[in-house]
């Protein structure tokens, strides 16, 4: 049943990147539920409640590190998301941006192609990491 699957968020503003996971969904089967968000006002409003089943964030940005790091404060200062692993997906990643990010509570940050290889990538990984 996939209510009993674990959840993960995955806020996003590029609308192909739910088409690439929508279409990979039967070839890569997920061992996880995904909701997909696409306004950062309703990944805060979720996190004001608790999530027993929510497992991890993605978080796919054009990379701002001020945006970043106030979403990033927001997510690790409240109670039910705080200790949850988050994961940013960016196109152009810089080792000093990365650092921040780390150093700010991420969990990681990964150079975003946007094709369905990445995306398997990315599923896979989730598989692993929430077992």
């Amino acid at each position: 049943m996939t209510a009993d699957l674990p959840l993960v968020y995955y806020y996003l503003q590029d609308p192909l990147s739910i088409t690439l996971f929508n279409d990979l969904i039967p070839e890569v089967k997920p061992q996880f539920r995904l909701k997909f968000l696409t306004s950062e006002e309703n990944l805060l409003k979720l996190m004001r409640y608790k999530q027993a089943s929510l497992k991890i964030i993605l978080i796919e940005l054009e990379y701002n590190q001020e945006n970043l790091s106030q979403i990033l404060r927001k997510l690790k200062s409240s109670p039910y998301s705080k200790d949850i692993p988050i994961i940013f997906l960016a196109e152009d990643v810089h080792e000093g941006q990365t650092k921040a990010a780390i150093d700010l509570g991420a969990f990681s940050v990964l150079e975003k192609p946007a094709n369905s290889e990445f995306m398997k990538t990315i599923v896979e990984l989730i598989n692993i990491l929430i077992m």
